[in-house]
């Protein structure tokens, strides 16, 4: 996908989207972090660390799981 795409995809969400913020931010961060939707949906906020600015991803399908910036 290149990036205008996902630029356009941001800006869509953001304007026609109920909630159009929490929308970009998930988008955001499932394509600056390469996650599936079901690592997404996986998430939850013990694996926010606020104090190091990380989250902990859990991967499926094999990949590793791991702590990211």
């Amino acid at each position: 996908m290149l990036m205008s795409e996902v630029d356009a995809l941001l800006e869509a969400v953001r304007e026609h989207s109920r909630y159009g913020d929490r929308d970009y931010a998930l988008i955001l961060m499932m394509f600056r972090h390469g996650l599936r939707v079901v690592e997404a949906a996986m998430l939850e906020w013990k694996d926010i660390d606020l104090s190091c600015n990380s989250i902990y991803i859990r991967r499926v399908k094999g990949s590793q799981s791991g702590v990211h910036p």
